[in-house]
């Protein structure tokens, strides 16, 4: 799943959509509600996503696929 899901954990922009991206960065500091919502739904998002067992379950199996893929040669 994607970290930043657009108004619920964040905004999402077009990378050359200077327009947009200045109305969302307006809307943040205009709205501290809305920014407080955005961030600590982020934060909750992420505190389930990336528990230290998640994090070493994703670790350990990076480095078995490495290793039945025989590695850099």
């Amino acid at each position: 799943g994607e970290m930043v899901i657009d108004g619920d954990t964040g905004f999402l922009v077009e990378p050359d959509d200077e327009a947009m991206l200045a109305d969302r960065m307006v809307k943040l500091l205009v709205d501290q509600q809305l920014a407080l919502r955005l961030g600590q739904r982020a934060h909750e998002i992420a505190t389930q996503r990336f528990t230290p067992a998640a994090v070493a379950e994703k670790t350990v199996e990076a480095y078995r696929k490495a290793m039945s893929q025989g590695g850099p040669r």
